[in-house]
């Protein structure tokens, strides 16, 4: 008898699944090209005003969130995107693509869907279910059967279920259910800290903090009881690692590398019209005071204190020098010249003082 069984189909290759079938859309093509090129300005051009990135259900809004997302997610932790193929959505003006993803942060290949507006990007959904049909599409996300809860990467592709790997962290931290408490503040100071250093304070407001950060105001408020604290603790997040003082065994060397560090954070970053705006508010916001003095006032001062302790033991300055007063003669200099600018900080105002403070001011 004549064979009259269906032909069995060809095994799905690399070749078949990498074959795009429609053409690039230009808004994704930008959202590829500028991630690959590390230019955070036209990525976040290629979103619409309104924009909402869904990221395992982190959520970001606007531009304001396509930026923090970039600078946490995507060009901050040099991403490089290949195009392995793309498809129709279930709607009008919506693409799946399937991309791989590689750099220092999450790796894999799998589906983002794109929803245009206008020739922008209006939505962006990276999820473990895009809503596709993905059987026999395993590198494009599919859980292999029988393993329905494995994890995966940031793109959706299945990885590993290793307890000590990076795939088990990233389930810990994106898994269903609410993120840490730590790691959700976490992402709020680094939301608040970046628009502070790169904007100012001036447009901060709790509104733009929740849009950004995908926090709820409700959550902000618990934790912070006004626009001057939520500033304050962002600042300090932001300038604790430049403002470390370094321990080379040398004081000489050591207080001019912090000092040009804060120097240079105060007058060439919006930091420095932010602290001396807070600082301003404390003197009427008794709460921000407090908070100024235990976040991060008195902290400065114990390191700094740390540093003048450790050259006393080391001989480099007199033991029976009180070294807070150092640290007012030092810092407060800068401060005063900061608050009351008469005269500019230069590069020439702190080697003077660190030179002063070392080699004394009375004739040889």
């Amino acid at each position: 008898m004549r064979d009259i069984s269906p032909p069995v189909p060809a095994p799905l290759t690399t070749e078949a699944i990498t074959m795009t079938t429609i053409d690039t859309p230009a808004a994704i093509q930008t959202f590829i090209e500028a991630t690959n090129q590390g230019d955070a300005k036209a990525f976040a051009a290629a979103f619409t005003h309104d924009a909402n990135l869904d990221d395992w259900g982190r959520e970001y809004h606007g531009r304001d969130g396509v930026r923090a997302w970039d600078r946490t997610d995507n060009i901050g932790v040099q991403a490089h995107l290949e195009l392995a193929a793309i498809d129709p959505g279930s709607s009008p003006d919506t693409y799946v693509a399937t991309l791989t993803v590689t750099g220092n942060g999450h790796n894999g290949t799998g589906p983002m869907t794109f929803h245009l507006r206008d020739g922008l990007i209006a939505r962006l959904r990276i999820a473990r279910d895009t809503g596709r049909d993905t059987t026999r599409r395993l590198d494009r996300g599919q859980r292999p059967p029988g393993n329905r809860h494995a994890p995966r990467n940031r793109a959706g592709a299945h990885v590993a279920n290793n307890a000590n790997g990076p795939a088990a962290k990233e389930g810990n931290g994106r898994g269903r259910g609410r993120r840490p408490a730590d790691e959700v503040r976490a992402d709020v100071l680094r939301t608040v800290g970046d628009l502070l250093l790169t904007e100012g304070i001036a447009d901060l407001t709790f509104e733009r903090i929740a849009r950004t950060s995908g926090v709820s105001k409700t959550t902000l408020y618990k934790w912070w009881p006004s626009k001057g604290a939520l500033a304050l603790d962002g600042y300090v997040h932001a300038v604790q690692e430049t403002l470390a003082f370094p321990d080379t065994a040398d004081i000489r060397a050591d207080l001019l590398t912090q000092l040009r560090a804060f120097a240079h954070v105060m007058t060439q970053t919006p930091g420095g019209r932010v602290l001396t705006e807070l600082i301003g508010q404390s003197q009427t916001d008794q709460d921000l005071a407090t908070a100024y003095r235990k976040l991060y006032s008195s902290r400065r001062r114990r390191l700094a204190a740390e540093r003048l302790h450790r050259a006393q033991e080391l001989g480099q300055i007199r033991t029976d020098i009180d070294v807070q007063v150092l640290i007012d003669q030092l810092w407060g200099a800068v401060y005063h010249r900061l608050l009351i600018p008469d005269e500019p900080v230069t590069d020439d105002f702190i080697v003077a003082l660190v030179n002063n403070f070392l080699d004394g001011i009375r004739p040889t």
